[in-house]
């Protein structure tokens, strides 16, 4: 009887430990995501980091449409910054091809290292897509784009997709 007792409590032990609350491990995220095109981007980012700590931005690009395509862009092809991130990101804005199917994905990961505490920033964007051979059209970065730009910038601005900033508090 003894060892019937022993396994009971020793199988509810185990029971009460398997149902703890795990998700107190997972860490709340905030997105952010634009549509355009045959495309969707969508940026995701810690609601809150601890200053002193490091952060892990990730991006994933979609291809929506229904038949295969050649998808011409630079490296990486989803750039990322933080406001409370000090000195310039280094890009290959070298044409890079990648077939796409359709439902094809393209993801991106960026980590900061977290220094200053408040409300800080995330931001997102491609490079500029072009579909076989012809630029696309973008959303979100209509503030960039000028009058007195030559064609081509003009054209290679206007196809990027890029989403509005997240808000991160870092504590």
């Amino acid at each position: 009887m003894k060892s019937k007792t022993y396994i009971m409590s020793l199988c509810m032990g185990l029971l009460i430990a398997g149902c703890s609350n795990e998700t107190e491990n997972i860490q709340e995220r905030k997105t952010s995501s634009v549509e355009a095109s045959d495309f969707s981007l969508e940026v995701s980012a810690p609601a809150t980091v601890e200053a002193g700590e490091s952060m892990q931005v990730q991006a994933v690009l979609t291809y929506r449409g229904n038949e295969d395509i050649d998808l011409y862009h630079g490296e990486p092809i989803v750039r990322m910054s933080y406001s409370g991130e000090e000195g310039a990101n280094e890009y290959n804005d070298i044409g890079i091809q990648s077939t796409l199917q359709p439902g094809g994905k393209m993801k991106a990961e960026k980590t900061f290292d977290v220094q200053k505490s408040g409300t800080q920033h995330v931001s997102a964007s491609t490079t500029s897509l072009k579909v076989n051979g012809e630029y696309i059209e973008g959303k979100g970065n209509e503030e960039a784009v000028t009058d007195d730009m030559g064609e081509i910038p003009k054209n290679a601005a206007q196809s990027e997709l890029r989403v509005d900033p997240i808000e991160i508090e870092v504590k």
